[in-house]
């Protein structure tokens, strides 16, 4: 009797084959498992980084804003104070200048202490009269004896300048090609002729050592009322003695919460 073939399916049908298959889908269903587990737990630990990351700056954002509005009221102290300093000290100025017989003016608003013309000068001219010169050797000395008290210059102060004003009506001499002209020279020989009455003003010097006393001259490009008139134009010739304040650098320099007195030294 001839023996029957078997089918090549009773080989690959065998049950053995079919559990092989069934193990290796199992397998390949937990590896896309776990590859899906990995991806969500790093996408998980970026956006935690991501959140103490913001919140770490948000932190830092606080803290710089909080350094910044101390040091705005520090710099708004520093300021406000010299401001009364500079104030304080034009007031004496004027006061102890009046109290000798000499008028003057104070602009508080910018540090200036102003000198008429008709104090000093004829018109049209930059040498100092003799009534002239008696005046600055009161203002000379006051500014010295206000300067060196409690070393004011060397710890407020930046500079003193001696400015020279015209009004707007043209000069044209030998001398005075212009009115910038008149009034520089009208500076200069003001600012020499205090350091002949009080030579102490020439060793003034500011907190970096350098000069305290400089000219400088301004024309008729500074006016301080109208040259329509010939009151305006008599106010617009002077001789201003401008006080320029120290930048509160070194009070800037200070560390956090180091500064005492909200004040410059």
């Amino acid at each position: 009797m001839p023996v029957p073939r078997r089918h090549a399916a009773d080989e690959t049908d065998h049950p053995y084959f079919i559990s092989m298959a069934d193990m290796l889908a199992g397998v390949l269903f937990i590896f896309i498992i776990l590859m899906a587990y990995f991806a969500l737990a790093a996408d998980f630990q970026q956006f935690a980084g991501t959140e103490r990351e913001r919140t770490r700056l948000e932190a830092e954002v606080g803290r710089l804003d909080a350094e910044r509005g101390e040091l705005a009221g520090r710099i708004e102290a520093a300021l406000t104070n010299s401001d009364r300093v500079r104030a304080e000290l034009l007031e004496r100025l004027r006061a102890r200048a009046s109290a000798a017989g000499l008028a003057l003016e104070v602009d508080e608003a910018n540090g200036v202490l102003r000198v008429p013309e008709s104090l000093l000068f004829n018109a049209g001219e930059a040498r100092l009269r003799p009534d002239g010169r008696e005046a600055l050797a009161v203002l000379a000395r006051v500014l010295a004896e206000e300067l060196a008290r409690e070393g004011v210059a060397a710890q407020r102060l930046e500079s003193v300048f001696i400015e020279g004003h015209a009004d707007n009506t043209p000069i044209r001499t030998a001398q005075f090609p212009d009115n910038w002209a008149l009034s520089t020279a009208r500076a200069k020989n003001t600012c020499q002729e205090m350091f002949r009455q009080s030579p102490a003003l020439e060793r003034l010097a500011n907190g970096r050592g350098q000069p305290l006393i400089g000219v400088a001259g301004y024309g008729d490009l500074r006016p301080v009322a109208g040259n329509e008139t010939a009151e305006g134009r008599a106010v617009n010739r002077r001789i201003d003695i401008r006080i320029a304040l120290r930048a509160p650098e070194d009070f800037l320099r200070q560390p956090s919460g180091a500064a005492g007195g909200g004040g410059m030294r």
